[in-house]
């Protein structure tokens, strides 16, 4: 279905159900494929994957559209509690309560441009959305628009009903930037000089190789002597190992005993509240603190100490079960993943060693394995 008008659209009668206050008197209407066509044309490609509207019924500043979850991404739908595509597609709808109905076509043909989400007051998800029973429902109402200078900022309220109008999804004070127009910005470069151009310079060919007899091959053959390694041999410096050696049933301490089986030393550093070392084997440092991590590498790695073979990074194996998660919990997680990560990596890049070792970050439950692993964990 094309763009309607007023006087031939109707509101769809799949949404009698919904509660009371869905009284859009629609001006127009307009089919998922036709909608993705007129995105393709201002330059926005959406792939199958993410091209989940059906149908969009909209007017000025509100638009309710008709959700349908790809079958190219339904089999991993249940890996989330709410699919990104699905997600996507309910920002997507977003657009059509920016356009206006005219004779000159569909709406969305006249507000060209690219719209970015920036941010949003609060989500808030009351039921995970079921995508195997039937379709969904996604409802935008604009709010407000605020004009600086070339850029246009507009934010809206969005909810995600199923068929009963139940509402599943919440998301209040969403603000969607139009990027600055290319033609207002006098620095701006032609794409084309942008990309590097490959040219081909046309060689002699090599001068074709003087072949040995055989006998001469047998001759040095003959004296390059057969070296076999029953095993790899080890590594040369010291292994860093962020993991929390009070657990004696943690990998952490499974991998430090295989490593020094094999010859290996290894250095072990458990979070704490501030830097302290407790012997010449472990260290507690602050995860907060980047400090710790400058201090713990230059006196690891003193200027007569061995390099470092490879840093290991467990600690995001100590974080509590999705069931168990508070915000307490949620706040350690962060420490001990993300903000760990980020501080080890700057102090990596501030040590100033000639060549950095490689780095290894151990994670769990962040993808689902079998199925009946439906729901992610922490990081």
């Amino acid at each position: 279905m094309g763009a309607g008008t007023e006087d031939n659209a109707s509101f769809p009668a799949e949404l009698n159900n919904l509660p009371a206050g869905f009284n859009l008197q629609v001006k127009e209407t307009i089919s998922g494929p036709t909608f993705y066509q007129l995105l393709q044309e201002q330059g926005l490609e959406y792939g199958p994957s993410f091209q989940a509207i059906e149908q969009i019924w909209q007017r000025e500043g509100e638009a309710i559209a008709l959700l349908q979850v790809p079958k190219e991404v339904l089999n991993q739908a249940n890996s989330y509690q709410v699919h990104p595509v699905l997600l996507d597609a309910c920002f997507q709808v977003f657009g059509a309560t920016l356009s206006q109905t005219t004779d000159k076509g569909s709406s969305l043909t006249r507000k060209r441009g690219t719209y970015l989400p920036v941010a949003l007051r609060s989500l808030r998800v009351h039921t995970y959305p079921d995508y195997l029973t039937g379709a969904l429902w996604s409802h935008v109402l604009l709010k407000s628009q605020e004009i600086q200078g070339d850029q246009t900022t507009w934010t809206a309220d969005l909810e995600l009903l199923d068929t009963q109008g139940h509402v599943l999804l919440e998301v209040q004070g969403l603000r969607v930037q139009q990027l600055a127009s290319e033609t207002h910005n006098p620095q701006q470069k032609e794409l084309s000089n942008w990309l590097y151009t490959l040219n081909w310079h046309p060689l002699a060919p090599p001068a074709p190789r003087h072949h040995k007899s055989s006998q001469e091959l047998e001759i040095v053959e003959a004296h390059i002597p057969k070296v076999e390694y029953l095993q790899s041999p080890p590594q040369v410096g010291t292994w860093l190992m962020f993991t929390d050696n009070c657990n004696r049933a943690a990998p952490g301490l499974q991998l430090q005993i295989l490593l020094q089986a094999r010859g290996e030393r290894c250095i072990t550093v458990s979070p704490g509240k501030r830097y302290e070392q407790l012997d010449s084997e472990h260290y507690l440092i602050n995860p907060a603190s980047l400090p710790d991590y400058l201090q713990l590498l230059e006196n690891v790695y003193a200027v007569d100490s061995p390099l470092c073979a490879g840093i290991v990074h467990l600690w995001s194996l100590e974080s509590a079960s999705t069931a168990e998660t508070t915000l307490a919990t949620l706040e350690t997680a962060q420490q001990l993943g993300c903000t760990s990560v980020l501080h080890l990596v700057q102090a990596l890049s501030l040590i100033g060693w000639r060549d950095l070792p490689q780095l290894w970050l151990v994670t769990q439950g962040t993808q689902a394995i079998q199925e009946q692993n439906v729901r992610a964990g922490l990081a």
